[in-house]
């Protein structure tokens, strides 16, 4: 499968191509959604920069709830990349199978209990209620698409872990049609202004999941089936509660950064959702390599092949690192379009560029700190990873904008800026925490788990 070596072409160059082929599907696939989020924020950014921040907020609630199926997803990932490189098939599917019941279960009751927190914390986290108000109706719409999320993320992991790659594009471009066509059409002529934008994505979940169920069998050799939670199920969860727990603790963290941002005014917040929107598609696609680099490593490590393992990690964190540095490029060269085209006022657009231009710099370590983890990951130790971006998220990013954004008065730079400084310095640090972590103790860190 190597790439043809051809003469002068270095060895770490060919590496790098052949993980960018492999994995082009799943890149592709993470760019998608990414996408439909800014086709979003394109059509809501018509009703006004108070929708803009609504659907902002929205996203980062939806993000702290969402991140709770983050446990059955890396859970399946992980046990099933082990069981397919262990040869067990029939062990793969049963994982897969009750996996997939437990995590509908879990997401309806997630959709209730998000009902009732959507308002006051869309209230904490926008400091306007006129916001908190438009991003409660948006919640309500997203939550309807819980389940259907759940459904995609198992689905999607188990895909995955079989290689099933080209599926997950198809898949994707599924349901970001479907998020792109309804968005018009609900929130503007049915008149359901940011609660159509909700409801858009809501759909798209449940498109998305049932195209991945329809050719399952076919495209990985498994059948996922709703049957009664047992033994399967509690290793994936077993497996992926560090993760959840990381995801979960990491989205407060994040939560608790946005409060800082939006401490500085509707405009900043406007702007920092438009610009993560847009960096979005720089690091969704390293995201696609992280669990490219976790489903690589399981299936080594579950075939007992632990120096290929390690190999196979850092071909993809160097793959993550040269792509990133090609994204920061065009995130430093579109910044200040994107804000032109997104943003309802110039200042709006003018903060948006300059989030863009500093989260920029980071991309290249931030690129090799995802796909790290997911190596970890992939090698069946999910803790270790979660006790490292915690560590670092908290020291390096919530506290010091906690104590400084918005409080303190540094005449260099303006309030938003700061924040946003302060978030390059964190993924900096973690990027080189990772990386002498994988280099140094890897072959302790492993854990066959099937």
């Amino acid at each position: 499968m190597d790439l043809p070596r051809g003469k002068g072409v270095p060895v770490w160059l060919r590496d790098i191509l052949y993980v960018l082929r492999d994995a082009a599907p799943l890149m592709i696939a993470e760019i998608l959604p990414s996408v439909a989020s800014i086709v979003d924020i394109f059509f809501v950014s018509f009703l006004g920069d108070q929708a803009v921040a609504a659907v902002g907020v929205g996203g980062q609630v939806s993000w702290l709830l969402g991140v709770l199926l983050v446990v059955f997803y890396v859970g399946a990932l992980v046990t099933v990349s082990q069981a397919l490189g262990a040869g067990q098939k029939d062990k793969a599917k049963h994982i897969a199978s009750e996996t997939l019941s437990a995590t509908l279960l879990f997401a309806i009751g997630l959709a209730v209990v998000g009902v009732y927190a959507a308002y006051p914390i869309s209230l904490y986290l926008a400091h306007d209620q006129s916001v908190a108000l438009l991003a409660k109706d948006y919640l309500y719409a997203r939550f309807a698409g819980l389940p259907g999320l759940a459904a995609l993320f198992v689905l999607d992991a188990v895909y995955r872990a079989a290689g099933a790659n080209k599926d997950i594009l198809a898949s994707s471009l599924v349901a970001s049609a479907t998020n792109a066509v309804l968005d018009p059409i609900l929130i503007y002529v049915l008149g359901m202004g940011v609660t159509g934008a909700g409801y858009a994505t809501a759909i798209a979940n449940y498109t998305g999941a049932l195209y991945l169920l329809a050719f399952m069998k076919k495209s990985t050799g498994l059948k996922a089936e709703l049957v009664k939670p047992s033994s399967n199920a509690f290793l994936a969860i077993r497996v992926g509660v560090p993760t959840g727990l990381e995801r979960l603790f990491f989205s407060l963290g994040h939560t608790l950064y946005m409060e800082a941002v939006a401490r500085c005014g509707t405009d900043a917040l406007a702007a920092h959702t438009i610009g993560i929107r847009v960096e979005s598609l720089a690091f969704m696609p390293a995201f696609a390599l992280s669990t490219y680099a976790s489903s690589i490593v399981g299936n080594h490590v579950g075939a007992g092949r632990l120096g290929e393992a390690k190999k196979a990690g850092w071909q993809a964190a160097k793959a993550a690192a040269a792509f990133m540095a090609l994204m920061m490029t065009i995130l430093i060269l579109v910044a200040p379009f994107a804000g032109r085209a997104l943003a309802s006022s110039t200042e709006v657009a003018q903060l948006a560029a300059i989030y863009l231009w500093l989260a920029a710099i980071t991309e290249p370590p931030l690129g090799v700190l995802m796909v790290i983890s997911g190596a970890i990951r992939g090698a069946g130790n999910t803790t270790i990873p979660t006790l490292l971006n915690l560590a670092g998220l908290y020291l390096f990013r919530v506290l010091p904008a906690q104590f400084i954004v918005g409080r303190t008065s540094i005449e260099l730079v303006s309030c938003p800026v700061l924040a946003w400084i302060i978030m390059d310095i964190d993924v900096a640090l973690r990027g080189a925490v990772f990386a002498i972590v994988y280099a140094k103790y890897f072959m302790r860190l492993v854990k066959r788990l099937v």
